[in-house]
Formats: structure tokens, sequence, C-alpha cells
């Protein structure tokens, strides 16, 4: 099986109707732009990239992805067919392979799963029609959360962990102490950092957190930035939720 072309014409099909009916969460016969946008929001892509207007600012903006042309993809990393079909079926699943500079982490897409979000993301260009061309359940053209998604929001970035929120690092980790969750839960939970830093790395949190290693040291030298004054609040702020942590697990104990 080749990944790196569309399984058949049908599905560009799906791709091209996708250009009007973006804002749509299901659309008749979309198998595979309804199956994407679902991933869209379970792995919790807008948590580094602006889709629509909303998201994070980590990665690049997506929303006219669709737009670029040919030229500006590198394909001598591409297997099979060069497009731009095969570079973003490739990049999804392993982009440090297609992109070495890419700080996009391996999300372990299937490659049903990457095909559908290439198709998604070829499919939204900036295009003028007239109104009456939308699909007529539109009540505006735009990508509105929905309440529940709001209030979520709300609880986190007003919750004890805002600061983790606002930094962007809950797009990693999860720090489930403090009601946070991330989507994508590459990381570790934070919320026993106190105790998981030093097992792993042989360092104490805040030492960790000054000179840190691996994967962090990168993040943390060219994606969140912190002052001394940051650092220092990023270990009293996991202290107290390694102390809740530590109390919800004596209390969970028979």
């Amino acid at each position: 099986e080749d990944i790196y072309r569309p399984p058949d014409k049908k599905v560009l099909l799906q791709m091209n109707c996708n250009i009007c009916h973006r804002y749509d969460s299901l659309t008749p016969g979309a198998d595979y732009i309804n199956y994407a946008k679902k991933l869209i929001k379970e792995k919790g892509c807008r948590a580094c990239h602006k889709i629509n207007g909303r998201g994070g600012v980590i990665g690049p903006d997506l929303t006219y992805e669709g737009d670029k042309s040919p030229e500006q993809f590198d394909y001598s990393r591409v297997g099979g067919k060069k497009s731009v079909f095969a570079w973003h079926v490739a990049h999804f699943k392993n982009p440090k392979m297609v992109s070495p500079e890419s700080i996009m982490p391996e999300m372990g897409f299937t490659s049903r799963e990457a095909i559908a979000l290439t198709l998604l993301m070829l499919s939204w260009k900036k295009v003028n029609l007239p109104p009456e061309y939308y699909p007529q359940s539109y009540t505006a053209l735009a990508d509105l959360p929905t309440p529940e998604e709001i209030e979520k929001e709300r609880q986190m970035r007003e919750g004890e962990g805002a600061f983790f929120v606002n930094k962007g690092c809950f797009v990693c980790h999860s720090i489930s102490v403090f009601g946070i969750e991330s989507a994508a839960k590459i990381g570790p939970d934070l919320s026993n950092a106190v105790e998981d830093v030093p097992s792993r790395f042989g360092k104490t949190l805040e030492n960790f957190i000054k000179e840190p290693t691996g994967t962090m040291s990168i993040v943390l030298g060219s994606q969140i930035m912190l002052s001394d004054e940051e650092k220092a609040q990023v270990v009293e702020l996991l202290t107290k939720a390694y102390e809740k942590y530590r109390k919800q697990q004596l209390t969970s104990k028979p």
C-alpha cells in the first residue's frame, strides 16, 4: 500500500467539499474529513496550532495550510511520489524525519489517521464565496468553541495551575491535581514531578529546571523561555502539586 498517495479519487472530492464545509463537525459522505476533525479535538492540535483563529502559537498557523504552493516544501526526505500530499502524510507519521528542525513530537498516527489529517489540512484554503454558497446551517462563518470547551478552558486558566496553561506546558503535560489535562499527553503528569524527576534524571526538580537535559533542554531553551523568578515559581507550584498528590495517594489507600 502506498500511503503517500490518496487512497482513491473520491477522497479528493471530500477534500474539495470541505473548502465550503470547513465549519461542519460532520459532513454526510465525508468520512475521512469527519474522522480528521474528530482527531483534531482528541489529539489537542489547537494546543500548539492556531486553526480558524483559535489555538496556540508554538506551532505554525494552519488556518490556510492548503494555500501553500508545492515549492514551499522540501521533499528530500519523503518516500514515494514527491507531492504536498506525501509530505504531509510523512510529516504526520514522523515529523523530525521529514523536517529535522521541527519541534512537533511523534504522535503515533496510523496511516489512516495521517491520510485523513492531510486531506483536512489541504482543504483549508482561503476562498471568497457569496453567503448563499455556504451551508444554510451556518449561523456564522466561524469555528466556535462549544460551551463545554469554553468552561474547561476557563477552569484551567483560572485554577491553581494557570501558570502552566499560560506558558504552554499543558500542551505536553497534564497536572491532574490542578485539574489540568493535556490532550496530547506526550510527557508525564507533573503532579508528582518532585519525585519523578530525580528518578528519571538523577537531579532534584530545582536543579533540573535550572539545567534541563534531553528534550526539555530544547523546549526551555527555545520555546518556553522562563526567567529565574518563573523557574522558582515552577518549583514552588510543582512542590505544592506534589503535596496534593501525596495526600490523594494516602487517602486512596485502604
